[in-house]
């Protein structure tokens, strides 16, 4: 039940509990503190082993406490949340990509003319221009990234908050 929302389950687990509306304030201020699938197992786990009518705060804090040492003293813990972050990261870029060609793919050889005379009178932006090969294609993500965002700013990118055009279907591919 980790993904249960701790006020939830710890009303679920004290059904004869009745809080005063300062202690329920007290609780909440308290959990929404703190990381909260910790906070569901130390909940679990007070409520395991002491059969008390109403729950304790400072108990359950302290449990919580102890996860949560756990939790940032285990090696294995990080290494599995940083490969899902970073295989996260690495799908969104992709889709990203993905999407930029495409939307590139779409704009005309005068479009991207114009699009890179205007990045080319930026005076921060004149050697970025200069280093740009004749096809997007042969582009690196950055360049590619930073052409999309200036045609996305100019309203040439279909479905764009400047764009008159409609919207292109590169925004549910990925």
């Amino acid at each position: 039940m980790t993904n249960a929302d701790p006020w939830a389950l710890l009303r679920g687990l004290f059904p004869k509990w009745d809080p005063t509306v300062e202690e329920s304030g007290l609780f909440r201020r308290a959990f929404d503190t703190r990381r909260g699938d910790l906070l569901v197992a130390a909940v679990e786990e007070y409520r395991t082993y002491y059969r008390y009518r109403e729950p304790n705060l400072g108990s359950i804090l302290t449990k919580y406490a102890e996860y949560f040492r756990a939790s940032a003293t285990s090696p294995e813990s990080d290494k599995d949340d940083f490969l899902e972050s970073e295989e996260e990261d690495r799908s969104q870029f992709e889709r990203s990509n993905r999407r930029i060609s495409h939307d590139l793919d779409l704009l005309t050889g005068s479009d991207l003319e114009l699009i890179i005379g205007e990045l080319g009178k930026m005076p921060s932006m004149a050697m970025f221009v200069g280093r740009l090969k004749p096809s997007h294609g042969e582009w690196t993500p950055i360049q590619r990234g930073m052409v999309w965002a200036k045609a996305d700013q100019m309203g040439l990118i279909a479905g764009s908050s400047s764009s008159t055009a409609p919207q292109s279907l590169s925004q549910g591919q990925g």
